[in-house]
């Protein structure tokens, strides 16, 4: 009865510590945040039913022992009478009948109910454990050296009073604190896990607590089975008469963990307790008891040493984790490996061999647009699995020189489009080492990094036209001619990014794609106005160049070859007037300076024509003269060194065209013209060096010399008059010519005879005046003839003749 009453008071003081363990545990977790503390709390309030139940055992079994101490001094006072001699079965007996019946029916309900604790918690703090690892972001431990202190009391505590306990159960009288003695030292194994939770947080692995939050749950679903499965066993098990009744919610793992230097007695005692007979007794099981420890042995140690052999799959590599911690050397190739056994190396496996991918500018999933099987994207309709991000990308303005700026001097902010991009990016994995531990999470850091990059080229790029005057290499046309130099430039950006120079993430970038670029959708019907506008405006520049181009073929007979005339001309006058603003020398600058900033213009506007050819794909190759082909951007640089700063920077705008160094003998028309023009800038670039001793009058006759000859090659309307103009002075000359020797040859005759000079003219009067008439001319002496009409003597109109011609005579 005294052994019985002392382990009902070590039952009892058990339940008073599993309950302070407990409460401790709890205050853990609230104050340090630790997931283990509070899943290891849980599995500490399953322990206090446990030795509740053996302290109600211990008591039970106390009244039994009181009873039958009572009955045994009737017995032997010869007391009890043929009444307690028939009285001795269990209706007589209460005590022993409320043993029985909790060993009977109260053990194996608890029993349930504790593996069904088991089950639910284990499962529910399972759950909440995978939804706080699976948040993006979590809040580090707290508290971490009260956490420590808190916990090495009771845990040291909880294993001290479970070995003692132990120890107690190996006596047949105190056998069921087995079960909760048990079950305490697996509370404090958890409480030495949560105190490794706090080391590790402590140097920096913070994820150390949920793998141990993982552990306490899944112990708990193992013991509910176990639980279970005994419960069964027990129903269907041989009794045998005088044999120990083992608790069923007595756990057999928890046993073997509680007692591992008795583990062939506990198997032996369990397969004896289950079959109902002495198989321990067994031949087999003898001669297996003798070699099973070694042979375990071996097999464990062969088990350990085959986890130092590694093989690594072709297309992969390892990295070898020593004692957890990475080291850059320790890279696996594939094949057959050899490393440290588990768990002094790990080893972790990369897919070096697989194409990942990712998409920038995409956001949240949503259902896309399927019509008729196939799925639909139209940019004026929102279209596709994710939603598109948007991407602002600046205005260029149409003046850079003496643009707007604010008080301070600053630049106003430009004006920006909004456009939704998607870029497609795909990469292998290089280097397993740098991508898997030189950051947390590489394949975000490089999602990152190509959204940086996607968002820097967007702000350097234009949306759907080219700059004439932007460097090569610049973002140009994003939306629109510029698609594929937009890949191939995210492509080196991100590779730049990403590679040693940059992050050096340990990646390869494979090949990076832009898969759209448009509007967004609310922008639609602007848009689309905004397209319509700029089709009309191409529509009327088309055809104002259509009347320019006829306009200039009945010029020269061809538009180009009238600009090469008005390019001739206009060089004769620009050179013709600085030769008469030779004596005046701020004039002669004046102008000079003003025709080079013509140049420029020009050779812009001949820029954006040749741009225009080879889109359309006009060009053509440029002839190299015998001594190589002109460098005219190179000329212009050695020009720049005597130009001051305005000159030198209206240069600088086209110094590094690449068309500049292309321009020869050859080509198109267009290049032709600039070609021309950019001699004719270079030669105003050395009247301007010269000054007033640049002989004016050599190049003055040069370009004379070049005017008349393009003129004498058109064939337009201004050549046709040009060539009427000529017949008709040499008409008129030959007219005149004619006139002036007739007139000679009459001057002649008259000086001979005037009479009859004058009598010949008269004659072509009357021949003009009466042509088909036959006149006579009667020859008299003007002194005996008479002339009467109507009867009266007229003589005067002869006389008169008569005195002219006398008169003309003198």
């Amino acid at each position: 009865m005294k052994d019985q009453n002392r382990g009902k008071n070590i039952a009892l003081a058990g339940t008073v510590l599993q309950v302070a363990f407990t409460l401790t545990l709890l205050v853990i977790a609230l104050k340090t945040g630790s997931h283990a503390a509070m899943t290891a709390m849980w599995y500490f309030v399953g322990g206090v039913g446990v030795w509740l139940m053996t302290s109600l055992l211990f008591y039970s079994r106390k009244l039994e022992r009181l009873e039958q101490q009572e009955l045994d001094e009737l017995d032997a006072k010869g007391d009890s009478g043929g009444l307690f001699q028939r009285g001795r079965d269990l209706s007589l007996r209460p005590a022993a009948s409320r043993v029985r019946f909790i060993e009977k029916w109260i053990v194996p309900g608890f029993t349930l109910v504790l593996g069904g604790y088991y089950a639910a918690m284990g499962a529910v703090v399972l759950m909440g454990v995978r939804f706080q690892a699976g948040q993006q972001e979590t809040e580090p431990l707290r508290n971490l050296g009260a956490g420590i202190l808190f916990a090495i009391i009771p845990g040291f505590l909880a294993f001290l009073f479970s070995r003692y306990c132990t120890g107690m159960s190996s006596q047949p009288q105190w056998r069921s604190l087995r079960a909760a003695s048990s079950q305490l030292l697996l509370g404090a194994i958890f409480i030495a896990g949560i105190l490794g939770v706090f080391a590790a947080a402590w140097w920096g692995y913070g994820k150390v607590d949920f793998y141990v939050a993982y552990v306490v749950p899944a112990a708990q679903i193992v013991l509910a089975a176990e639980l279970t499965i005994t419960f069964l066993l027990e129903i269907f098990r041989p009794r045998v008469p005088g044999e120990e009744h083992r608790l069923t919610y007595d756990s057999r793992i928890l046993g073997l963990l509680a007692e591992p230097t008795r583990v062939g007695h506990s198997i032996a005692e369990t397969l004896n307790y289950q079959f109902g007979f002495e198989v321990s007794k067994t031949w087999f099981y003898k001669l297996l008891g003798k070699a099973l420890v070694p042979l375990v042995l071996l097999g464990a140690m062969v088990l350990w040493l085959m986890s130092g052999l590694v093989i690594v799959q072709q297309g992969h590599r390892g990295v070898v984790l020593h004692w957890g911690r990475a080291e850059a050397g320790q890279v696996l190739e594939p094949g057959l490996r050899v490393k440290w056994p588990w768990p002094i190396d790990t080893v972790r496996m990369f897919d070096t061999g697989k194409v990942h991918d990712f998409q920038v500018g995409v956001g949240e999933a949503r259902e896309p647009i399927v019509v008729n099987g196939q799925e639909l994207q139209l940019w004026t309709q929102k279209h596709g699995a994710y939603t598109e991000l948007d991407f602002l990308v600046a205005v260029p303005p149409r003046d850079r020189v003496g643009a707007a700026r604010g008080p301070a001097g600053d630049s106003p902010p430009p004006p920006v489009n909004i456009i939704n991009l998607v870029l497609s990016v795909q990469y292998r994995i290089a280097d397993p080492y740098k991508f898997g531990y030189r950051y947390v999470d590489a394949g975000k850091v490089l999602e990152s990094a190509s959204y940086r990059e996607m968002v820097r080229y967007c702000a350097s790029a234009t949306l759907d036209t080219r700059l004439p005057d932007a460097p090569p290499d610049s973002p140009q046309a994003i939306m629109t001619s510029g698609w594929a130099d937009a890949s191939r430039a995210m492509e080196q950006r991100i590779r730049k990014a990403v590679g040693p120079e940059g992050l050096d993430l340990g990646v390869d970038i494979a090949v990076v794609q832009l898969l759209a670029a448009h509007p967004p959708t609310e922008a639609a019907d602007a848009f689309e106005a905004v397209l319509a506008a700029e089709r009309e405006q191409d529509r009327a520049r088309y055809e104002a160049e259509g009347e320019a181009n006829k306009t200039l073929a009945a010029v020269a007979g061809e538009p180009d070859a009238a600009l090469e005339l008005a390019m001739a001309i206009r060089r004769l006058e620009q050179l013709d007037s600085l030769a008469d603003l030779r004596k005046s020398p701020d004039e002669f600058d004046n102008y000079l300076r003003g025709y080079i900033r013509h140049g420029v213009e020009s050779l812009k506007m001949l820029r954006k024509e040749t741009r225009r050819e080879g889109l359309l794909g006009k060009l053509g190759a440029s002839a190299a003269p015998a001594g190589g082909q002109v460098k005219y951007a190179q000329l212009l640089r050695e020009r720049m060194g005597a130009l001051d700063e305005e000159l030198k920077s209206l240069i600088g705008q086209i110094v590094d065209w690449p068309m500049l160094d292309d321009l020869g003998p050859g080509g198109t028309a267009k290049q032709q013209l600039a070609t021309g023009q950019a001699r004719n800038l270079l030669e105003l670039l050395d009247v301007l060096k010269a000054g007033a001793k640049a002989d004016l009058n050599t190049l003055t006759a040069q370009a004379r010399r070049q005017a008349d000859t393009l003129f004498a090659r058109a064939a337009g309307e201004p050549a046709q008059k040009v060539a009427n103009a000529g017949a008709y002075r040499l008409r008129t000359e030959m007219a005149e010519r004619t006139r002036a020797e007739r007139f000679q040859r009459e001057l002649v005759a008259w000086q001979a005879s005037p009479n009859m000079y004058v009598l010949d003219r008269r004659l072509d009067a009357w021949d003009a005046v009466l042509p088909g008439m036959i006149k006579y001319v009667i020859g008299v002496d003007p002194g005996k003839l008479e002339i009467w009409l109507n009867w009266e003597r007229e003589s005067r109109g002869l006389e008169s003749a008569f005195e002219g011609a006398e008169g003309a005579n003198e």
